[in-house]
């Protein structure tokens, strides 16, 4: 008998390759189907998609609800499994706000697999599809329920809360940061899984009334943008934070590029004499001056480099503000003075006191794509940097580094982390992280501080702060007006100003920092004339509505009737409708009906219902509806 050693490889050559096409076959079509599976949401026994799940609300700091669940839906589609696609376009195509022809387009380059048709669909548009589907007997035709969102305060800090994507995950703002601890963990092995609950640092009642302020002032300066923040000082948390212009958080599609700039973490600017506060701290502390120390204002600043180049900085308007002291730098807001008590200390000394400050770097707080600013190596500075610098040219901030920064002024010396983050719940109120103030820094020294804030007390009494006043609490105030780099020519602007005002009050023991910024206003742009106003106003609002002490308390008189606007009615017919972000006294009407219970549990918002929106209302039917 003849061995072919030959054939024999040939042959388990073969075997082997087609037991390896089986093995692929066989595994290519288990993943197809897991995929299929997939797609229409089903896994089999108590999957991940039998689970319910609700997001996590997000609230103010006394827990008015701002951001609530609410359900979406995505239409998707199997061609393959659809009978008359013709006849399927036809129908939906009013439903989902598209032309049967936009539909067709879909379909042609469609996997028959699995395909969207519209994303984010309401409660309305998922009832109506869902008849149309069952009314005819469709097949291959699914709606996918997706977690949304209701901002019942609509634009209210919106840049601060963020929204969500059409695939429920946080895509701005607090939505986006805590998007992994407001979502429910899927993992947990419970059918039923809850978020956490995020209570922001605003007071919704403060963001509304400012919000109001800044526009205001935006439609009298005609300005391009405006920012306002409010910093309890002893703790870091952001109380109020209004950035101008804004959007409708519940129709986020339709906001512009503008709107949606959150400018007080991404915008850069020259922040102009309002730095000279920051400036004449780390003269003092570094030594280089003291406050006797003496400089004579001419009005103009000169000095020579080595290669010959003269450069000159003058006063505004050059005035010549004679001898002056640190009090008088910050009073008259002298440039010429502070330039010449800027070269008291080296280059690499000032820049690395600015840095302790925490300009040229994030501030760290809960929010992305927040700017370090500019603010140079000494390696880069020219003969002029240093003076320059110091009264707020050559360097960009942004509005979080500034009130970061005078937080140090309001602690003795201690510059404290900014929060918009009070505290984090679970959804049965236990508490998970609360806020603790947290010190970063150490810039100044306590006699640093109390010299300061005396130099900026007479400031506000005697110098451009005035308009910034309320008159009966006690205030430190520093105003500025910087020209912006204009694009085009890389000169400074005549006409494009940033104007800004800083204030903090009580100035003997700052217990709040208020910062105001108007960008490109138009017409009179000086911060003392129209970023200080604003200041003021926002001051009055929060020491009132704060119930600070005041030197003289006003005695008001009232005829005892308070006018209250009438209810909206709230009628229930032959469906449950969406309650979430309704308040108790909006659901007053319907308590009285005995065709049906209505049971509430809790204060505050609507932020969850049972039964479901759109369940068919029954006689006697009892609707739980949980408050927060």
């Amino acid at each position: 008998m003849m061995f072919d050693k030959e054939n024999q490889v040939v042959s388990i050559s073969k075997k082997r390759i087609f037991l390896f096409l089986v093995f692929l076959c066989i595994f290519a079509a288990f993943v197809l189907s897991k995929f299929a599976l997939t797609a229409w949401g089903y896994q089999g026994g108590s999957s991940v998609s039998d689970m319910i799940t609700e997001r996590g609300p997000i609230l103010d700091r006394n827990g008015r609800v701002l951001a609530v669940q609410t359900m979406r839906y995505n239409l998707c589609v199997t061609l393959a499994s659809v009978s008359d696609p013709e006849e399927l376009k036809n129908l939906i195509a009013p439903v989902v706000e598209m032309t049967p022809e936009e539909i067709q387009k879909i379909f042609d380059s469609a996997s028959p697999v699995f395909t969207y048709i519209k994303k984010d669909l309401n409660q309305e548009q998922a009832d109506s599809l869902k008849k149309i589907i069952e009314d005819n007997n469709i097949s291959g035709v699914k709606l996918e329920p997706v977690q949304g969102r209701i901002y019942p305060e609509k634009s209210m800090a919106a840049h601060v809360i963020g929204f969500l994507g059409k695939d429920g995950k946080g895509l701005e703002g607090m939505e986006f940061q805590f998007n992994d601890i407001l979502s429910p963990d899927l993992l947990s092995g419970k059918r039923m899984s809850y978020g956490d609950q995020l209570f922001l640092t605003i007071d919704a009642n403060l963001q509304f009334s400012l919000e109001k302020l800044v526009q205001e002032s935006m439609d009298k300066t005609k300005a391009d943008g405006a920012m306002l923040l409010v910093v309890s000082a002893k703790t870091g948390e952001i109380l109020a934070y209004v950035s101008n212009p804004s959007f409708d958080l519940n129709n986020y599609g339709k906001a512009s590029v503008l709107q949606r700039i959150n400018l007080p973490a991404v915008y850069a600017y020259e922040p102009g004499s309002v730095f000279k506060v920051f400036s004449v701290a780390s003269l003092l502390e570094l030594g280089g001056i003291v406050d006797e120390s003496s400089f004579k204002c001419t009005g103009v600043f000169e000095q020579t480099a080595p290669n010959g180049e003269t450069f000159r900085i003058r006063c505004y308007n050059g005035a010549a503000h004679g001898i002056v002291h640190p009090r008088e730098i910050l009073q008259y807001s002298c440039n010429v003075g502070l330039s010449q008590a800027s070269m008291t200390v080296g280059s690499k000394e000032f820049y690395d006191k600015l840095r302790e400050l925490g300009f040229g770097s994030q501030t760290g707080i809960e929010l992305g794509g927040e700017t370090n600013g500019i603010f140079r190596p000494v390696s880069k500075w020219s003969l002029r940097s240093k003076p320059t610098i110091a009264f707020g040219q050559e360097i960009s901030v942004s509005a979080l580094q500034m009130v970061s920064a005078a937080t140090s002024l309001a602690n003795k010396g201690n510059r404290l982390q900014l929060t918009l983050v009070s505290k984090i719940q679970d959804h049965e109120g236990n508490i998970i992280s609360k806020h603790t103030p947290k010190v970063v820094s150490k810039p100044f020294s306590k006699d640093t501080v109390n010299k300061v804030l005396s130099y900026m007390e007479t400031t506000g009494l005697k110098g451009s702060g005035w308009r910034a006043l309320v008159g009966d609490v006690p205030m430190g105030v520093k105003t500025g007006t910087a020209q912006m780099t204009d694009i085009e020519t890389g000169k400074y602007s005549e006409e494009d100003i940033t104007s800004s005002c800083m204030a903090l009050f009580p100035v003997d023991d700052p217990e709040i920092i208020l910062y105001s910024v108007v960008i490109k206003a138009k017409g009179d742009t000086l911060g003392s004339h129209i970023a200080a106003p604003l200041i003021k106003n926002a001051a009055n609002v929060v020491i009132d509505y704060l119930a600070m002490e005041r030197e003289s308390a006003l005695s008001v008189t009232h005829q005892g009737v308070i006018s209250l606007p009438e209810s909206q009615t709230l009628e229930m017919e032959d469906k449950v409708p969406d309650f979430t972000g309704m308040s108790k006294r909006a659901l007053a009407s319907l308590l009285g009906n005995k065709a049906y219970k209505i049971q509430i549990y809790g204060e505050g918002y609507v932020y969850k219902q049972n039964p479901p929106a759109g369940t068919a209302v029954t006689e006697g039917m009892e609707i739980e509806l949980y408050l927060q």
